[in-house]
């Protein structure tokens, strides 16, 4: 138990690390399922979990629920063949123990897991922001008009033309 309790506390840590703004997207084998009890963790896993509740499962969900984050697996339909990740030699057990979480469910468009591979794959609609550039004053080199005194009879012509035109536009142009 010690070891489970160092995970959990140790990717709380990082996930409470991440900016709130940020889209968080964490992968992993947290060898639990998301179980299809919902009582409790409604904004964790929606009506599409499946597995039996026990020990590991209560922590991942109970994590998942203090830090905001859904699971993402629960929250679409798919064919039992496309949901789960562990199949053990039996022939009749069979888990969703691989799991993705977010705290942005809207960005994701499907989510399907390739048997024999136990490959998890998620598609993904990022909609970056675009920055916008602050424009940039000029530099005048200060000095340089100071010490050549044909640039600066020139820099206080044009400065007092523009000036001029300024003064001499009609209103509202």
């Amino acid at each position: 138990m010690p070891d489970k309790d160092n995970f959990y506390n140790q990717l709380a840590a990082l996930i409470s690390a991440t900016p709130p703004h940020d889209q968080l997207v964490v992968l992993g084998d947290f060898n639990a399922t998301s179980a299809s009890g919902r009582t409790g963790f409604e904004s964790v896993v929606s009506p599409y979990g499946v597995g039996d509740i026990n020990d590991n499962t209560q922590r991942f969900r109970t994590m998942c629920s203090s830090r905001g984050l859904a699971i993402l697996g629960s929250w679409f339909k798919r064919l039992d063949i496309h949901r789960h990740t562990w199949l053990p030699n039996d022939g009749h057990t069979q888990k969703e123990i691989d799991h993705i979480v977010t705290n942005t469910l809207a960005m994701f468009k499907s989510y399907r897991v390739f048997r024999g591979a136990e490959l998890v794959i998620a598609k993904v609609a990022l909609r970056p922001k675009r920055l916008t550039r602050k424009p940039t004053s000029m530099k005048l080199d200060v000095e340089a008009l100071l010490q050549d005194k044909d640039l600066a009879s020139n820099y206080s012509a044009h400065g007092h033309r523009k000036c001029l035109y300024h003064s001499e536009r009609p209103a509202g142009r």
